[in-house]
């Protein structure tokens, strides 16, 4: 997914995804928020037929939303966003396990800090304004959790979610679980998503971090 300058049919100007298309509220029927991919001409705020343009040393993803508000994408508010770009992918994991269910990842550009890139070193009042190229993560290795029948049992229905930051390097660190039915599922997913490696984001295309949430659907599927 590549992002460029342009303008969109709505008020905003300025962050734009893909050929053509500029970040605004725009005309869609979800004010703030913008579809990417699907069937053609489903760009909602970005205008119609808005495409991403992929880049040839990443993958892609079939469908991004991306919103500027704190939520609006596929999770729930967790307050790790605000009034920024932020952009939801779906990461298949059919690839990794026999679960074609799809975990959803929400991202946001990283702004650079003195002292690292924790979570803790976020400065909420001045989210980051990402200009020029930027392109996703995208995760080359996947591991799925290793969980018994019993822990399986405890989390038959909602969501395991998961912040860290995806660094240069396209490993995930200091993260954490905000919201799981289970201490034990909680540390299965963590030993898996440490074996990840991600192809980083990029901007300008340099290497850079991006805060994310990873929404996990449960039951997962031994």
């Amino acid at each position: 997914m590549g992002v460029g300058n342009g303008k969109g049919e709505g008020g905003g100007a300025g962050l734009g995804i893909g050929q053509g298309a500029g970040l605004g509220p725009g005309t869609g029927p979800f004010p703030g928020i913008s579809i990417i991919g699907g069937s053609e001409g489903s760009g909602g705020a970005l205008g119609r037929g808005a495409r991403p343009a992929p880049s040839p040393r990443h993958g892609t993803y079939d469908l991004t939303i991306v919103s500027t508000a704190s939520s609006g994408g596929g999770l729930r508010d967790y307050g790790v966003f605000r009034e920024e770009a932020v952009f939801t992918v779906f990461i298949d994991m059919e690839s990794a396990s026999n679960n074609p269910d799809s975990w959803i990842m929400q991202f946001a550009l990283l702004p650079r800090m003195a002292g690292g890139a924790g979570a803790m070193q976020i400065k909420l009042a001045d989210p980051p304004e990402p200009r020029g190229q930027l392109v996703s993560p995208f995760p080359l290795s996947k591991t799925k959790p290793q969980i018994s029948e019993e822990v399986a049992a405890k989390a038959l229905h909602g969501m395991l979610v998961v912040y860290g930051v995806v660094n240069p390097a396209g490993k995930l660190e200091n993260m954490r679980v905000i919201e799981s039915p289970d201490p034990l599922l909680s540390s299965a997913v963590l030993t898996a998503l440490e074996k990840w490696i991600f192809q980083p984001a990029e901007l300008n295309g340099e290497p850079v971090a991006v805060k994310a949430l990873l929404g996990i659907p449960l039951p997962l599927r031994l």
